[in-house]
């Protein structure tokens, strides 16, 4: 048994909004509650009793009033880590049980971030986004993330370009 499952976690989804070869990443920076500036995947909590493809779909709607999408994979890897105490203190919990998730929008000019959750948004490539990771063991849990939905994305490019191909 993992030692973290002794511990009080809160269960979170993260998904990784992907597009042309580049993903979604947003911006925080106040609401971290740590006071610094920080780049992520857009992730939430999963509220009591609520599943964790219902918390993607609410997080999606809230974060980035994304309605239509298509969810190509959840990962197996599953990161725990903690909050710094003052935050464990003040949510009750020891930290985030974390859930990966890669989506496709159906409607890219649907996205519009809620400044309420989001600074801003851009879309990188997924060597540019791990450059701007700044939070412990970040960089590290998306590498593993991507061993797994990085065959997943070639092999839906690989369809796609097969039906887009025309006869002349």
């Amino acid at each position: 048994m993992n030692s973290n499952t002794k511990k009080h976690y809160r269960e979170n989804v993260q998904m990784w909004i992907y597009n042309k070869g580049k993903f979604l990443i947003a911006e925080e920076s106040t609401k971290n509650n740590l006071g610094t500036i920080y780049w992520k995947f857009p992730h939430g909590g999963v509220e009591k009793g609520e599943e964790l493809l219902d918390a993607v779909k609410r997080e999606l709607k809230e974060e980035l009033s994304i309605l239509s999408f298509e969810v190509m994979a959840q990962a197996k890897y599953q990161h725990y880590f903690d909050w710094p105490l003052e935050l464990q203190k003040k949510k009750g919990y020891h930290g985030q049980h974390q859930h990966y998730f890669l989506i496709y929008p159906k409607n890219i000019n649907e996205i519009k971030f809620n400044p309420s959750e989001i600074d801003q948004i851009k879309w990188l490539s997924f060597k540019q986004t791990i450059q701007q990771f700044t939070i412990p063991n970040q960089i590290e849990s998306a590498q593993k993330v991507w061993l797994e939905f990085k065959p997943i994305i070639e092999q839906k490019l690989k369809i796609k370009k097969r039906i887009t191909i025309k006869n002349d």
